[in-house]
This record gives C-alpha cells, structure tokens and sequence, in this order.
C-alpha cells in the first residue's frame, strides 16, 4: 500500500464517522490529493466543496487538521456546552 493509499483508506474511516454524526450528516466525501504545491484534502458537500492543507501531517494529525478545519471538534458547534 502507498502512501497515498494510505491516508485515502484513513479519510474513507474518518468519512463513515463523520458521516453518523449529525454535524457531519451533509459531509459526502473526503479525498487525498498530493499536488506540486503541497498535500490537500478536499472535503465534498451537497454545495461545494472545501480544501484541506495536511502538507507534511502524519495520519493522526491530519485527522485532528480535517475536523478542525470542517469546525467538527468540541466547543465549536452552535454554543453546545460541556455538561459537568
């Protein structure tokens, strides 16, 4: 398996799980692309889509930098607190 392959096989888990929560539920694909100008993931919606800088992550970091930058990670969704 290539390297691409590699991080394409982690963005198809990472979209499944996305996908079964409801601040991902219009979230319809998520593909690696290895360009001249760095390495992107690009996140496709019913109305567009969004590009991804992952140039030089590793496999964990570049999880962390999709669901930051979808606005998916804690805290971030519509003023949801944290429960004591």
């Amino acid at each position: 398996m290539t390297y691409d392959e590699e991080r394409q096989q982690i963005l198809d888990m990472l979209l499944a799980t996305i996908q079964q929560t409801k601040a991902g539920q219009h979230l319809l694909d998520l593909y690696f692309e290895d360009r001249r100008g760095g390495q992107f993931v690009i996140a496709s919606f019913p109305i567009g889509t969004q590009r991804i800088d992952v140039t030089g992550d590793d496999g964990f970091t570049m999880i962390r930098d999709v669901v930051s930058e979808l606005g998916l990670q804690r805290g971030r969704n519509k003023g949801r607190q944290r429960r004591p």
